[in-house]
């Protein structure tokens, strides 16, 4: 583990260690071969090419929003105010082909640069988008959720820390003790486990304020004909969000959690179901807090107030004492 931080030398994880690494393997080629580096943001899904919201993995955001539509991630540490720095797939693709193209007709030696993503002011800051989304999806529902979506964005540290003891862990060992009962497999807090791990690796990015310079993709853009711009589109300058975050939502459903459109009816049922289930486990949840203190606000008064007088008591003694050695 020492070696483990050493090697990361400040940097959030190993992935971005591993981009560093190669970044410096590939100088080491800068005068034998053509090298264009290209450096995308967060990569989500299509905004176009092939389909409006095709996706395939479940990393960054994309995993974010299926645990969040599936009810199990209810806290996210994030500043709502920042830009979520994301660029959809066949935007990135394209800058890559763009990219390399121009990197095969320039004649210099040195290594070129170019920073895959949007103007901050095109972005959409990630308050926003989260706040989309859970309207979008209430439309659009998972059939398979596990509890009612109702989580939200912490810019707190230590209360996004309560909420993921009392909303994450504690109902995954809960549900997880109930499933030994009935001789089931606990899993709950297995998957609670590893989204804490992609959260905290997420929050590095979600945490901070970014500002990236694409000149150079801006530019490889702005020189192209209008053929090969409608082609090989890669502006992003400006991105209809609400369109956007439904297709990607849509997306979702169909290429990552195989549910076709039929099932959106039953989804939105199930959803009804979930949302009472919830509200009556919360306010379940605060009855029992409330009975507590009012069942034992007395006791606690009670105790409270012999500690007090103990405590005086002994100061008086003691003042006592000292006053009767003085004569």
């Amino acid at each position: 583990m020492h070696y483990y931080f050493r090697l990361l030398n400040g940097l959030p994880n190993t992935y971005a260690y591993s981009k560093a690494l190669t970044e410096d393997l590939i100088n080491r080629y800068e005068k034998k071969l053509p090298i264009v580096v290209v450096r995308p943001s967060i990569v989500t899904a299509a905004m176009d090419e092939p389909l409006p919201g095709w996706i395939e993995g479940v990393n960054g955001p994309t995993g974010l929003m299926i645990g969040a539509a599936r009810g199990v991630i209810r806290s996210m540490h994030c500043n709502p105010d920042y830009a979520s720095t994301v660029i959809p797939v066949d935007k990135a693709i394209n800058g890559m082909i763009v990219a390399a193209y121009n990197r095969a007709l320039s004649e210099t030696n040195s290594i070129e640069f170019s920073n895959l993503c949007g103007s901050n002011k095109g972005l959409i800051s990630w308050g926003e988008s989260i706040e989309t989304g859970k309207r979008l999806f209430y439309q659009t529902p998972l059939s398979l959720a596990l509890w009612y979506p109702d989580g939200s964005i912490k810019k707190n540290y230590y209360l996004h820390l309560i909420c993921v003891i009392f909303f994450h862990y504690l109902p995954a060992y809960i549900i997880d003790f109930l499933l030994l009962l009935f001789a089931r497999k606990p899993f709950l807090v297995k998957v609670q486990n590893k989204i804490s791990t992609g959260l905290k690796l997420l929050q590095y990015y979600t945490t901070k304020n970014w500002t990236f310079k694409n000149d150079n993709f801006r530019q490889q853009y702005n020189e192209l004909n209008r053929i090969d711009q409608h082609i090989f589109n890669m502006d992003v300058t400006y991105i209809n969000w609400e369109q956007y975050i439904r297709d990607y939502i849509r997306g979702v459903r169909t290429y990552i959690m195989g549910e076709s459109e039929a099932s959106i009816p039953y989804a939105k049922k199930n959803l009804r179901r979930l949302y009472i289930l919830d509200r009556l486990t919360t306010y379940g949840f605060y009855a029992i807090i409330f009975w507590l203190l009012w069942t034992y606000v007395d006791i606690w008064i009670e105790r409270s107030d012999e500690i007090i007088q103990n405590a005086l008591q002994k100061i008086y003694f003691t003042y006592q004492n000292k006053t009767f050695d003085l004569y």
